[in-house]
């Protein structure tokens, strides 16, 4: 009986050290240098708007690779092989022709494959890249909006959207039917101050997935400001009346009103030197007893400007 519980410890204890042993001998192996061959995939990203690659001489470059064995077990089982190539780090030869040689980028390639192995031996095949120049045309931003402004408020100037254009690249086919792009809609409610925001540009349209936009959005500027009604009595011009009868011409109103809406912060600077009315005999109508008056002169920021009265009754003495 003593005999068989002492071969039972033998035999366990050289089962466990014959699994330390293995144990310890994976470790050496994982941890030892290895050489292994294989071809990458070449991507290339970077590519300008108004280019197109048409064709490369060849998708796979080889590389001799140094690494561990755990990072080759890695590299086999999950066969994560490709790397990006900017176009920007191509060679041109022209502006359709563009190359690169493999052996002289060995650090753009290590960097690019997980856990940077040393690249020890790459093909010295040169890939080139051959360039189509796509169609292209510029048209201009439409903003679509849904603004509701407070009480008593309104813009002080146009709206203003930047850039208020947009470059598209792309099939000539599908670009001649493009006349304009249409922004998200910019919904806004109650707004009483100045806003600056950036809009998103309506791009779901499937045309929009098969050519390039110089950009997918825009920034909108919108100058609000507080307003009130003011009201200034200025007199009437009379022009271009011919020199023989310019003596005889009189009209029965000598003056306007000039009724606006302006900025709190404008309100003192009006003056009646802003403006100007005149009654112009250039458009005389011997068979209209009236003559309309027009606004020449108003400063450019004021809103809803009304002439009372918009014309005038004339009368030519004998």
């Amino acid at each position: 009986m003593r005999f068989i519980f002492l071969l039972r410890n033998l035999l366990l204890n050289n089962f466990y050290f014959i699994v330390l042993s293995f144990f310890l001998w994976v470790l050496v192996r994982l941890s030892d240098v290895y050489q292994y061959d294989t071809y990458i995939d070449v991507n290339y990203v970077n590519v300008p708007k108004d280019k197109t690659i048409q064709k490369t001489n060849r998708e796979k470059i080889f590389v001799k690779l140094s690494l561990s064995g755990f990072k080759l077990y890695f590299y086999k089982i999950f066969k994560t092989y490709d790397i990006d190539i900017s176009i920007g780090l191509l060679n041109n030869i022209s502006d359709s022709l563009s190359y690169w040689i493999p052996d002289r980028n060995r650090r753009v390639i290590k960097n690019n494959l997980i856990f940077n192995p040393r690249v020890s031996e790459v093909s010295n095949d040169t890939l080139f890249v051959f360039f189509d120049y796509k169609d292209h045309k510029k048209v201009p931003v439409i903003l679509i909006k849904d603004i509701d402004l407070s009480d008593g408020y309104d813009f002080y100037d146009s709206i203003r959207i930047k850039p208020d254009s947009v470059k598209l690249w792309g099939d000539r086919n599908v670009l001649k039917d493009i006349d304009h792009v249409n922004t998200k809609n910019l919904f806004v409610r109650n707004l009483n101050e100045d806003l600056y925001e950036k809009l998103y540009l309506d791009l779901s349209d499937m045309r929009y997935k098969i050519i390039d936009v110089s950009s997918n959005h825009v920034y909108v500027n919108l100058d609000v400001e507080s307003f009130t009604e003011k009201v200034i009595n200025i007199p009437i011009n009379i022009i271009n009346v011919d020199s023989l009868i310019s003596k005889k011409v009189d009209i029965l109103e000598k003056d306007v009103d000039i009724k606006f809406k302006v900025t709190l912060k404008d309100y003192e600077k009006i003056s009646k030197e802003d403006f100007m009315v005149v009654c112009d005999f250039d458009n005389f109508n011997k068979n209209s007893l009236y003559m309309a008056l027009n606004l020449v002169k108003y400063p450019f920021f004021l809103k809803d400007i009304k002439i009372y009265p918009n014309k005038v009754r004339y009368f030519i003495n004998n």
